[in-house]
């Protein structure tokens, strides 16, 4: 799971503890603006997961369901 942030996100924040709690691996990458571009993302944060994408901010529900439905 790939998860893209921007500095000073709180959403990313939230994002990043929800994930961590419920044990969820996931690599974290910065949004840049070229890679924003290139997936089409106006928001952070982002989830990207089996290419699988979820935008802004999801709770631990929609996380786990995501994670476990490999």
């Amino acid at each position: 799971m790939i998860l893209y942030t921007l500095p000073y996100c709180s959403r990313c924040d939230m994002v990043r503890r929800v994930l961590e709690r419920e044990g969820i691996p996931y690599e974290e990458q910065p949004l840049t603006p070229e890679l924003a571009d290139r997936l089409d993302l106006r928001e952070a944060p982002a989830l990207v997961h089996n290419g699988k994408l979820i935008r802004g901010y999801a709770p631990a529900g929609v996380l786990r369901k995501l994670y476990d439905g490999e």
